[in-house]
């Protein structure tokens, strides 16, 4: 045997003892068996979560100062619902206490029926069942009730107009802020209360 072939047994044994394939297919490898530079790089996913719709929003309301209405728009409320306007509007804070706040939204004032929203001439009106303690209220007080709801209820830019309706579902009259009582009930806009408002009396 001579020399040159001698060394070249020897490399095949050599191979073959380290596990080394000899052919030329290629091979996945495991990860742990890999060199730390070869392997993947980690990466981190960020999954974000929409808001739910049970967030709270701020809400505008109106209240009552002397007998003119006041915006608040500092109240934190679950939606902007008719029944969450007018318990906000029921709740008065120390701050507004202390500013000489008052609203004439009772606490016994509640919705009796599901409200409705609906076409008419003034716009889109919402119609709005109310208990008779609303309508416990008289002659100034009551129009001043009526201005606090309309200008809440409006604000949200989805209605132009409300009609007051009782636990019967009939429109009831309610009087504007010069005093003046419709015709016949209609729905009520902040024109009708504009006395109760500088801004559109024509005032500061």
């Amino acid at each position: 045997m001579t020399l040159r072939r001698l060394v070249l047994l020897v490399v095949v044994a050599l191979t073959t003892a380290c596990g080394v394939p000899t052919d030329s297919a290629p091979r996945d490898l495991a990860a742990d068996r890999l060199p730390d530079g070869l392997l993947p790089e980690q990466t981190t996913t960020t999954t974000t979560v929409a808001g739910s719709a049970d967030d709270p929003i701020s809400l505008t309301v109106y209240l009552v100062d002397g007998e003119e209405l006041v915006r608040q728009t500092a109240r934190t409320a679950t939606d902007d619902s008719p029944s969450e306007m007018i318990s906000q509007l029921q709740r008065l804070t120390d701050r507004d206490r202390d500013a000489g706040l008052r609203t004439l939204i009772t606490p016994d004032v509640s919705l009796v029926s599901p409200t409705q929203s609906q076409e008419m001439t003034a716009g889109r009106t919402l119609r709005l069942p109310l208990s008779d303690e609303f309508y416990a209220a008289e002659g100034r007080n009551r129009s001043l009730a009526a201005a606090q709801l309309v200008f809440t209820i409006t604000a949200t830019g989805r209605f132009d107009a409300v009609l007051f309706v009782d636990g019967e579902d009939e429109p009831q009259l309610i009087p504007t802020s010069e005093s003046e009582l419709p015709d016949q009930p209609r729905p009520m806009t902040r024109l009708d209360f504009s006395g109760f408002n500088p801004l559109l009396a024509g005032g500061e």
